[in-house]
């Protein structure tokens, strides 16, 4: 596919060196994990690939890009999965420190 996307304007290169910085930091205050960050930023720019929007302006784009980093932190954090997962870290604290039985820490 090379750089351009599938955008008539835009290289990815340059999207990402422009906003990437700005979505992971946000997608990573929101979520609070790296790989999450990771996820999220990823789904925003196929979001934004995909969606062929045509912008006024910068402001614009950078405000849709903000809006989709927030929804995509927001669905990720709402999810099923998302919900029953526990910290690693807490449930080998509780192994290690409190509890006999691995049952007792779920």
């Amino acid at each position: 596919m090379g750089n351009e996307s599938l955008r008539t304007n835009d290289s990815v290169d340059e999207i990402l060196d422009t906003y990437g910085r700005m979505v992971y930091r946000l997608a990573y205050a929101r979520t609070k994990n790296r790989y999450d960050a990771d996820d999220v930023m990823q789904e925003v720019f196929l979001r934004y690939i995909r969606s062929g929007k045509e912008f006024a302006d910068e402001e614009h784009r950078r405000a849709w890009l903000i809006r989709a980093t927030i929804n995509c932190s927001k669905t990720l954090l709402s999810s099923a999965w998302f919900r029953k997962t526990s910290p690693l870290e807490d449930t080998l604290t509780c192994l290690l420190y409190t509890s006999p039985s691995p049952r007792d820490c779920s």
